[in-house]
């Protein structure tokens, strides 16, 4: 038994040693294959060099450059979009500042370059300015463009921003 043992042994190393000798035929194969690949590699970037008039160095800088103009074009272009956007929100932000300056500050020029004041004594008078159900005071503000307000007191405050409708209309008032 000790000599079948040794003799499977024996032909189990033969195996082994013809598989080793196949990977090694496949492994200088390869080594061949790869040689053969970096060989043609390198003939085609000549070939691309001389089609091209270019050298590698001469090609990477040509990309390089290239590549720096459409970034620096990329560049200008978000700038600019920046800037229109900041001009945007400033444009947004002024008026919002404008406004609330407006609401804060202008209460009293308001009050006092928007509004005329007309005293009626007769109550006559007042009744004709109203007229039946409000009418002739609703066509008077039609036809002039101009906020009436009748206090029981006789007193007539006509409002307009608009300084020439609302003289006009204190003028027709009074008249």
């Amino acid at each position: 038994m000790a000599q079948s043992q040794q003799n499977d042994l024996l032909e189990l190393e033969k195996k082994l040693i013809e598989k080793q000798d196949k990977l090694d035929k496949k492994i200088e194969a390869f080594d061949e294959e790869k040689e053969a690949i970096e060989d043609l590699k390198e003939k085609y970037k000549k070939k691309l060099e001389q089609v091209s008039g270019l050298t590698r160095d001469e090609a990477q800088k040509a990309l390089i450059a290239e590549t720096e103009k459409d970034s620096a074009a990329m560049v200008a272009r978000i700038i600019k979009e920046g800037e229109e956007e900041a001009k945007h929100t400033a444009a947004k932000k002024a008026q919002e500042i404008l406004l609330d300056s407006l609401k804060h500050g202008a209460l009293n020029y308001v009050a006092e370059y928007t509004v005329s004041v007309v005293k009626i004594q007769d109550e006559e008078v007042k009744g004709r300015i109203i007229g039946k159900e409000g009418r002739n005071i609703r066509a008077f503000e039609q036809a002039t463009g101009v906020d009436v307000d009748l206090d029981e007191e006789g007193i007539i405050r006509l409002s307009s921003f608009d300084s020439v409708r609302r003289e006009i209309a204190a003028d027709k008032k009074r008249s």
